[in-house]
């Protein structure tokens, strides 16, 4: 509704002396009327997007309207008129100014600020310019090397771990988020494809901040048998993506008396966020592997997407996800011999 505003007064001569004409103009160009004469010589104050006044102090001289002084919450003031002999301090409301009405007769003698009413809370919609891509590596978090080339029966293996991983969003605080009033964000919880994706995934959620960090602690439960004359590469691990984005804030204010007032898109700022997928266990036959061919599926420049390949049973494979911010991280190798559990 209001995106700024810029007041226009003409100059007065010296103290006492009628303020000449005013009038309120929106950056987008709509004007209110003048009121009163353009005369002298224009003046000019722009209040910025998100500026709110603070302070309205309207000056007489016994009953004549000498003039009004206005001060916002950036330090700034601007003056219109003359100080008059006695000052009324005035009740800026929300801080928004939304219209004018003026009167002249001989001089002028009257005008009213229209003020956005008290706020009560602000709704922020967070408006993403584009969506996160690329910078998805594997982590992981258990590898077993699971050796029955010499054994008469299936091997078992059995993985039993609990990681924690995070999904986060940092930007600096929209000035809605710094009024003083209930805040309610809507944003974009972003996470990893559900198997070995470069896609990321995005779900709808309100908060009470632009920004967040969401730590999802899994359980890995499996059970594996390796036939005889088999070696197995068993890695669990999970796919997580750094990001660096920017969105622009479009705000809703509601008042103390249910009204809404919509705001146009702010500027755009950035915003850092880390992505984490959920837990994949891969199972790589790596019996007539070269130790290059195998240093490569550990190394961590393996590629995401690449498959492989899956040939141990399992039993009762159990994965179990709860919200836990207290979870420990967990990351190691692990051999097992040929003929242990």
């Amino acid at each position: 509704m209001i995106q700024s505003q810029k007041l226009k007064y003409g100059p007065v001569r010296r103290l006492f002396s009628s303020l000449k004409g005013i009038r309120l103009a929106h950056v987008s160009g709509a004007q209110s009327p003048l009121t009163g004469k353009a005369e002298g010589t224009l003046k000019f104050f722009t209040i910025a997007y998100g500026e709110l006044v603070i302070s309205i102090i309207a000056y007489t001289n016994g009953s004549s309207f000498a003039g009004v002084s206005k001060a916002t919450d950036q330090g700034r003031s601007f003056m219109a008129g003359t100080i008059g002999l006695n000052s009324h301090q005035q009740d800026p409301r929300s801080g928004f100014i939304v219209g004018f009405i003026g009167r002249r007769s001989h001089q002028f003698d009257a005008f009213s600020l229209g003020m956005l009413d008290d706020l009560q809370s602000c709704l922020v919609e967070m408006n993403y310019l584009t969506m996160p891509k690329g910078g998805v590596s594997d982590v992981s978090v258990v590898r077993v090397n699971k050796d029955n080339e010499e054994g008469a029966r299936d091997a078992g293996v059995n993985i039993g771990e609990s990681v924690s991983t995070t999904s986060s969003v940092t930007t600096s605080k929209t000035w809605g988020e710094s009024m003083g009033i209930s805040v309610s964000v809507s944003g974009k919880v972003f996470g990893v494809g559900v198997d070995a994706s470069t896609e990321y995934t995005y779900s709808e959620e309100r908060s009470e901040s632009s920004s967040y960090s969401i730590t999802k602690a899994t359980d890995i439960s499996a059970a594996m048998r390796v036939p005889p004359g088999k070696k197995y590469l068993i890695t669990a691990l999970y796919y997580k993506g750094t990001f660096d984005v920017e969105f622009r804030p479009k705000y809703t204010f509601v008042t103390k008396t249910g009204y809404r007032a919509m705001f146009p898109e702010g500027a755009a700022q950035p915003v850092s966020g880390v992505a984490s997928g959920n837990m994949i266990i891969t199972t790589n036959d790596i019996t007539d592997m070269s130790p290059s061919q195998i240093s490569q599926l550990i190394s961590p420049s393996t590629k995401i997407g690449d498959k492989s390949t899956s040939e141990a049973e399992f039993e009762d494979v159990l994965t179990r996800e709860v919200l836990d911010s207290n979870a420990r991280n967990f990351a190691q190798e692990v051999g097992v011999s040929a003929d242990d559990q």
